[in-house]
């Protein structure tokens, strides 16, 4: 994925409400925020996901609305919706 990136065939992009506030520092590379809409966040509240945090429910909804399949998180728990997670 890091090959990937430096020869610009993906973006590096993240929900913005999980990026650090630029009071806190910031990314070791280049991160494309993607802020979500009000209609990110009624999608979000609509899921029938049970047990899951609001904020994991937004960012399925992004992931899902970007069309974006394989992401590098520390998060298993996307793999379990369908997600490639790297580093596994």
């Amino acid at each position: 994925m890091l090959d990937e990136y430096i020869d610009e065939r993906i973006r590096l992009v993240a929900p913005a409400h999980l990026l650090p506030s630029p009071r806190r520092g910031t990314a070791f590379a280049p991160v494309e925020p993607v802020h979500a809409a009000t209609q990110h966040r009624r999608a979000a509240d609509q899921m029938a996901i049970p047990d899951e945090d609001p904020e994991l429910r937004l960012t399925l909804v992004l992931l899902e609305r970007l069309g974006i399949h394989r992401v590098a998180s520390f998060d298993q728990r996307l793999a379990r919706f369908g997600f490639t997670v790297l580093p596994t």
